[in-house]
């Protein structure tokens, strides 16, 4: 159990990191932003101390069931979508706190201590915390989200560095290419499961991708579904799931009911995300 957990360190380590936005509150700047974004788009009239706590609530929720039928429950109409694309978080405006960093960094720690025959200086819960913390609170032009492996490791490089020069440096440089190799095992097995996806694939005419580009165009600005180009429908089975669901959110749409509501917005992010995948994967 050990030896699959560790062969699996980068991969997990990047998923503890990335996870650390599901748990997060905006930051104190991003709150006051979506605050005046509400209010400049006549949403909310109260105070902001009132708003904060509101929101702060949304944000409790984890993103995957976050909807926007959620927060217009205490704005004075429903959001538009557009601006509900906005609240999402990055790592430049949420709160991440130095705990739960000091949690990732103690896993890995005990992790490269079980591995190692000794733990060397910068395998520290301080060394790593450090990284973690460099990486979840980037400067201005550096990556605020999607966090890869490489990114860990050169934020690991640096941390260690800065607090030690260059006298653990032979050695360190040897546990990140036993590391690198690692991950690179991880994602050449995941790249051979796509290709085989990639074998049974499907190919979109261009008018097929219009009418997807449009639905998705649809559902996002919550407008009438467009019209399948051909008058007797779609024969992918991609396309013929993707007209289903459509037709299911298009008769939900204008419904003002609380639950239904919810429904139509867990219809929105799936249609969205079948479109956005049709799109990347199955151009020519």
């Amino acid at each position: 159990m050990l030896k699959e957990t560790w062969n699996t360190f980068p991969r997990q380590m990047v998923q503890k990191i990335n996870g650390l936005l599901d748990q997060a509150q905006p930051n104190s700047l991003k709150a006051f932003h979506i605050y005046k974004m509400c209010k400049n788009e006549n949403l909310w009239d109260k105070s902001y101390s009132e708003f904060s706590y509101l929101l702060s609530n949304f944000y409790q929720t984890h993103p995957a069931e976050r909807s926007k039928s959620q927060m217009d429950q205490f704005l004075n109409q429903p959001m538009d979508w557009r601006s509900f694309e906005s609240v999402k978080l990055t790592f430049r405006t949420a709160d991440i706190g130095s705990s739960e960093i000091r949690d990732i960094a103690s896993w890995a720690h005990h992790m490269l201590r079980l591995h190692y025959d000794k733990a060397p200086q910068f395998t520290s819960i301080d060394t790593l915390s450090k990284a973690i913390f460099d990486l979840t609170h980037p400067e201005f032009n550096e990556k605020d989200q999607d966090i890869d492996f490489e990114d860990f490791c050169d934020a690991w490089k640096s941390a260690a560095d800065k607090l030690y020069g260059k006298k653990f440096e032979a050695e360190h440089e040897l546990v990140l290419s036993e590391l690198r190799n690692l991950n690179h095992l991880i994602e050449t097995h995941a790249l051979e499961i796509a290709r085989r996806h990639l074998l049974n694939r499907i190919y979109l005419t261009q008018t097929e991708i219009n009418w997807v580009e449009k639905s998705r165009e649809a559902v996002m600005a919550g407008t009438a579904m467009p019209r399948y180009p051909l008058s007797r429908g779609p024969d992918k089975s991609q396309l013929v799931d993707l007209l289903k669901w459509l037709t299911l959110w298009e008769v939900s749409r204008s419904s003002k009911a609380a639950a239904v509501q919810d429904k139509v917005e867990k219809l929105r992010i799936y249609i969205q995300n079948e479109c956005d995948f049709l799109l990347a994967t199955c151009r020519r």
